[in-house]
């Protein structure tokens, strides 16, 4: 998505604080999200379609609560929880279809 050059900005820095080389999000202890602005954070995760911000915690705490060997995580999207829990992730790609990238276009018309 195009954004205005202010947003480019601001979507960078966080890019350049919150995500690897690789785009994926780095894993960080849930205190270092109390550090960020939460508006900001979330504008940052609408713009970056995250859904899901995983944590040192709560990778540790499915790791101790599931058997993970034959896990997969269904609707992963941009992949960041199967990635820290080095499993197989899937998802539908939904918003890859004309008509919903049409309807999400339509829906965004100011």
């Amino acid at each position: 998505m195009n954004y205005p050059p202010e947003i480019q900005d601001f979507l960078q820095a966080y890019d350049s604080i919150l995500l690897d080389d690789r785009g994926i999000i780095k894993l960080f202890p849930a205190e270092f999200y109390h550090s960020l602005d939460n508006t900001d954070l979330r504008v940052w995760c609408i713009c970056r379609a995250i859904y899901l911000i995983p944590t040192i915690e709560l990778i540790e705490w499915l790791q101790t609560l599931f058997n993970l060997d034959k896990a997969i995580e269904i609707g992963a999207g941009n992949n960041y929880l199967y990635h820290h829990l080095n499993i197989k992730g899937v998802d539908n790609y939904s918003e890859q279809n004309r008509v919903v990238k049409l309807k999400t276009g339509i829906l965004n018309l100011k």
